[in-house]
């Protein structure tokens, strides 16, 4: 009999180790509600999260760096191995080359984000809501007075009645929101708001409101506004796709290089937003304000 039972033990142990292995190895990945794998795991993101040393409560309890950080109620406490850093309810940080006041601004060496509602900026994009939007060389005032400037010079006004357009040494002028653009190897037409059409040589672009379609060479787009967005943006190796739903719930971006492998993830779910790099740097935010960033391992 007690031969029997050693070898019954040893038969359990066996194949209670065979499982265990075989649940380690299990991977599953249905992003925000559950991921795992082998070294990390999440529930219901961003309540819960786990990888490696790194854990986080959301918003309780998170520990970073490699598990020497705690933070209890970001940003109200930190204690850093065994020493109080901050406790503050507004200010957090104030530092050679970063400087935090929350929630009015947010600078870094890579970037600044002021929120004072309702303006904000980040960069080169300027937002006051909701009369002027400013990205790159393009300028928006509402209600519908857009121009875009071109080495300083405005090349395009476009407002409720009148567009203005130069191109080179041509001129064009359009009154009301209809018109037409023919000649050379391209043409238009539209009537804004509701309908726009290009075509040229190498793109083809059609706006029947609420639908949207653009093909090019570099680009590829189709939209059914507000509903879904989804575009595929190319240059030279680097390959990029965005998918959008009923935005600004969920949006998910990626970028592949010349053998197809993602160099660069980023992932929005309502407020919450999650970025993996190329590095294996991981980013979690809220409201686009950097909490979190660790080195997945």
């Amino acid at each position: 009999m007690s031969t029997r039972f050693t070898l019954l033990l040893a038969r359990s142990l066996v194949l209670a180790s065979a499982a265990a292995a075989l649940c380690a190895c299990a991977s599953t990945d249905l992003w925000p509600l559950y991921e795992r794998d082998k070294d990390s795991l999440t529930v219901a993101y961003p309540l819960y999260v786990r990888e490696g040393p790194f854990r986080l409560v959301f918003p309780f309890y998170c520990r970073t760096n490699e598990g020497r950080d705690h933070h209890v109620l970001w940003p109200l406490v930190k204690v850093s191995e065994g020493r109080l850093v901050r406790a503050a309810p507004f200010y957090y940080s104030a530092q050679e080359d970063r400087f935090t006041l929350l929630p009015l601004i947010h600078q870094t060496p890579e970037r600044t984000i002021l929120g004072v509602p309702p303006a904000y900026i980040e960069g080169d994009f300027q937002l006051v809501l909701p009369f002027y939007l400013r990205t790159g060389g393009h300028r928006v005032v509402l209600p519908g007075v857009y121009w875009r400037t071109n080495g300083g010079e405005v090349d395009r006004v476009v407002c409720p009645l009148v567009v203005y357009a130069r191109e080179g040494n041509a001129r064009k002028l359009y009154v009301l929101s209809a018109g037409a653009a023919w000649g050379g190897k391209s043409h238009r037409q539209w009537f804004l708001p509701l309908f726009s059409r290009s075509e040229a040589a190498d793109a083809r672009k059609l706006w029947l409101a609420p639908y949207l379609r653009v093909e090019s060479q570099q680009e590829s787009t189709t939209a059914l506004y507000p509903f879904f967005e989804r575009s595929e943006v190319r240059q030279g190796t680097t390959r990029t796709a965005n998918l959008t739903v009923l935005w600004p719930i969920y949006e998910r971006n990626e970028s592949f290089d010349a053998r197809g492998d993602v160099i660069d993830l980023r992932r929005r779910f309502l407020i919450f937003g999650d970025r993996l790099d190329q590095s294996g740097m991981r980013t979690l935010s809220v409201l686009g304000l950097p909490i979190v960033e660790r080195t997945r391992a």
